[in-house]
């Protein structure tokens, strides 16, 4: 193999392996379950904010939530509800 082509995989092989650890290190604790990992209402996580600004939080996005019958999962950069819409008795969706 070349050396130049030897040179740009391997700066290629190391940038894809900077940006999976940079990736990594970046990820919020996951909640899957009620009261966190093993229901243990343990919270590890770092670098939280101390007080909110007196301003309140930029919300980033809203969705409608209807009855649910449990609390928000957060998990894979995701929030997971159980939301209820009733149809005809005794079920819905």
């Amino acid at each position: 193999m070349p050396t130049r082509e030897r040179e740009r995989l391997i700066a290629g092989s190391l940038a894809i392996v900077i940006l999976l650890l940079a990736g990594a290190s970046l990820r919020a604790e996951d909640w899957p379950e009620f009261r966190g990992k093993g229901r243990q209402g343990i919270w590890t996580e770092t670098g939280i904010m101390e007080r909110f600004p007196e301003a309140g939080l930029k919300i980033l996005w809203r969705t409608p939530i209807r009855g649910g019958f449990s609390g928000p999962s957060v998990a894979n950069g995701r929030v997971f509800v159980m939301d209820f819409i009733e149809g005809k008795r005794p079920g819905g969706t």
